[in-house]
C-alpha cells in the first residue's frame, strides 16, 4: 500500500489564511444541509405545525406526511447532485456552488409562503427545489475545498464541509426548541422561523460565492494556464514564479496529461470508457460503498426523526423531546469540532472508520436490546437502563462524529482523476441522496413497526462496515491528488495498454521525473528534507 506524505518541502507560506477563509466560505453550503437535518424533525414535532396542516390531529399521526416532508427534499437533493455536473464541469466550480445557493433561497421562500390555504403542495415544492441546491452542494463543495487545498491539511479543509453541517445541525436541533418555549403553538409563526431561516445561510452563500477564487486545477484542465498559475499563486501566497507554485502547476498537468491520454481517441463514450478503467471504477466503487455505508449507520435517521426516536426510548413531551434533541446536536458539533482540527491529518482514515464502526455498533446493540427487553412506553418511568439507552444514542453520535461523518466525505473528495473528478463525485453524491431516501422513507415505519429490530439492523451494517474498511478500503492520508492514481493501480492498467497509449504514459513519466528533479531542488533551496508517512 503506498503510504507517502506531500513530497515536496513546503514553505510556510502555503499554510495561509486564504485557504481556510474560502473553504469556510464555501462549506456554508453544507451549513444549509446540516440546518435542514437539524430543525425539520423539531418543526414537525410542533403544535402549530400540526394545527396548520393537519387540524385536529398532529403530524406524528401522519406518518405518510411526515415521510413525504422529508423525503421530496431527498430526491431533489439526488436530482441536484446530478444536475449539478455540468454546471461544474464547463462553468466552474464556483458556478455549481452559486446555482446551490439559489435553488437552496427559492425552495426556502416557498416554503414559508405555505399555507393552510395552500396546503401542503407549495410546501413539498419548496422542498424539493431547496433540496436541489443541498444535493448540488453535496457534489460541488467537497471537490472545490480538496482542489484549493495543500495535500498535508486537505482533510482538515475538507472537514469543514461537515463542522458546518453539523454547526447548522445544531442550530436547526435547538430552534424548534426556542420558539416552542417562547411562541404559543396556535401562532403559525411558530413553525415559520425555523422553516424561514434556512434563507439565512442560502443568502450568505450566493454572496460570498463572488470572493470565492476558481479551482486552479479546474482551469487547468479547461487550458486556462495563467488564470490557474495567478488563483494558485494567491490560494498558496507565493509569487506566480516560485518553484513551488512550478512544481505543483506542471504535477498537475502531468496528471491532466496522464489521465486524458488513456482515454485519447476512444470517441464519445470516452468519459465512461474511463470510468470503467480498472483503477478509476475501484474508486468509483469506494466512494458509493462509503455513502451508503455513511447513511446505514442510522445517523440521518436519528436526524431527521430524532424526536421520535427519544420517545421510543419513553421520553415523554414535546419539550422534552425537542431538549434531548438539542444535546444530541451540542454533542455532534463539539466532536466533529474535535475531529477537524485535532484527528483527520493525524490519524489513518481507514483506524478511524473502523473504532467509529465497532463502538458505533455496540451503541445500536444496546439500545435495541433495551427496547426488546424493558418495552418502553410514553408514561412509563425510564429507569436506569433507560437513561443507559439514551446516554447511548450520544455515545453513538461521538463514535459517528469521530468515523463516518466526515471520513467519507474526505475520502471520496480526494480519491478521483481530475479528469473525470465530477462525474465521480456526481455518482457519489447521488449515491449518498439515494440511501437518505431510503433510510428517512423507512425509519417511521420500521420505529413502529420493528421497534428494537431497527437498531439491531443499523447495528448489523456497522459489523459489515467493520470487515470491509479493513479488507478493501484503501489508505489515502498524506497521499497527494496527483498520487492517487498509483495507489489505486491506474498506472499499472496504463502500462498493459496498447503501444501507442504506451507513448503517452512514457512521455508523462519522463515529465514526473522532471517534477521529481525539482521537487529536489526546492528541497534544499528550503533547507528541507522529503519525508514519508
Amino acid at each position: 500500500m503506498l503510504k507517502v506524505a506531500e513530497d515536496r518541502s513546503i514553505p510556510p507560506e502555503v499554510y495561509n489564511w486564504r485557504v481556510y477563509v474560502l473553504a469556510g466560505m464555501a462549506a456554508f453550503g453544507a451549513f444549509m444541509f446540516g440546518y435542514d437535518a437539524g430543525f425539520l424533525g423539531g418543526t414537525l414535532a410542533l403544535p402549530s405545525f400540526g394545527d396548520e396542516f393537519f387540524p385536529g390531529g398532529s403530524t406524528g399521526s401522519h406518518p405518510t406526511e411526515s415521510a413525504n416532508i422529508v423525503t421530496v427534499y431527498q430526491l431533489g437533493a439526488l436530482a441536484g447532485s446530478l444536475m449539478a455536473y455540468p454546471i461544474t464541469e464547463y462553468l466552474g466550480r464556483t458556478a455549481g456552488i452559486f446555482f446551490a445557493g439559489v435553488m437552496n433561497v427559492v425552495g426556502a421562500s416557498m416554503q414559508v409562503a405555505t399555507s393552510q390555504s395552500t396546503g401542503l403542495g407549495l410546501f413539498y415544492a419548496g422542498r424539493v427545489i431547496a433540496g436541489l441546491g443541498v444535493g448540488a452542494v453535496s457534489m460541488c463543495v467537497p471537490i472545490y475545498i480538496a482542489e484549493i487545498s495543500p495535500t498535508a491539511i486537505r482533510g482538515r479543509l475538507v472537514s469543514f464541509y461537515e463542522v458546518a453541517l453539523q454547526v447548522g445541525g445544531l442550530i436547526g436541533f435547538w430552534i424548534p426548541f426556542g420558539v416552542n418555549q417562547g411562541i404559543s403553538g396556535s401562532i403559525p409563526k411558530q413553525w415559520r422561523i425555523p422553516v424561514g431561516l434556512q434563507l439565512v445561510p442560502a443568502g450568505i452563500l450566493c454572496i460570498g460565492v463572488f470572493f470565492l477564487v476558481e479551482s486552479p486545477r479546474w482551469l487547468l484542465k479547461r487550458g486556462r494556464t495563467a488564470q490557474a498559475v495567478e488563483n494558485l499563486a494567491w490560494l498558496r501566497h507565493l509569487p506566480t514564479t516560485h518553484p513551488y507554485i512550478t512544481t505543483e502547476v506542471a504535477a498537475v498537468r502531468d496528471a491532466i496529461s496522464l489521465e486524458a491520454g488513456a482515454s485519447h481517441n476512444r470517441g464519445r463514450w470516452s468519459t465512461v470508457k474511463e470510468i470503467l478503467l480498472r483503477g478509476n471504477r475501484n474508486r468509483l466503487a469506494t466512494g458509493m460503498t462509503l455513502m451508503a455505508f455513511q447513511n446505514l449507520t442510522g445517523i440521518n435517521a436519528i436526524n431527521y426523526y430524532s424526536p421520535t426516536i427519544f420517545k421510543s426510548l419513553g421520553v415523554n413531551g414535546t419539550s422534552t423531546g425537542l431538549f434531548s434533541t438539542g444535546i444530541y446536536g451540542v454533542v455532534k458539533t463539539v466532536c466533529t469540532l474535535i475531529f477537524c482540527f485535532f484527528v483527520i491529518d493525524r490519524v489513518p482514515r481507514r483506524t478511524i472508520l473502523m473504532i467509529g464502526a465497532i463502538g458505533g455498533a455496540l451503541s445500536m446493540y444496546y439500545i435495541g436490546a433495551y427496547i426488546a427487553i424493558a418495552k418502553p412506553a410514553e408514561g412509563k418511568n425510564l429507569g436506569g437502563g433507560g437513561i443507559s439507552a439514551i446516554a447511548m444514542i450520544y455515545i453513538f453520535a461521538v463514535f459517528y462524529c469521530f468515523s463516518w461523518n466526515g471520513t467519507p466525505w474526505v475520502i471520496a473528495s480526494e480519491i478521483y482523476p481530475v479528469t473525470i473528478r465530477g462525474v465521480c463525485m456526481a455518482i457519489t453524491a447521488a449515491t449518498q441522496w439515494i440511501f437518505q431516501f431510503a433510510i428517512s422513507r423507512a425509519t417511521p415505519y420500521m420505529v413502529n413497526s420493528f421497534g428494537y429490530g431497527t437498531y439491531l439492523f443499523f447495528g448489523s451494517w456497522m459489523i459489515i462496515m467493520l470487515f470491509w474498511t479493513y479488507f478493501f478500503l484503501r489508505e489515502t492520508k498524506g497521499v497527494s491528488l496527483e498520487q492517487m492514481d498509483e495507489l489505486f493501480g491506474l498506472k499499472t492498467v496504463y502500462r498493459e495498454r496498447d503501444d501507442a497509449e504506451s507513448k503517452v504514459e512514457d512521455i508523462c513519466v519522463e515529465k514526473t521525473d522532471d517534477v521529481t528533479a525539482s521537487e529536489g531542488s526546492i528541497g534544499s533551496k528550503f533547507g528541507l528534507q522529503k519525508n514519508s508517512a
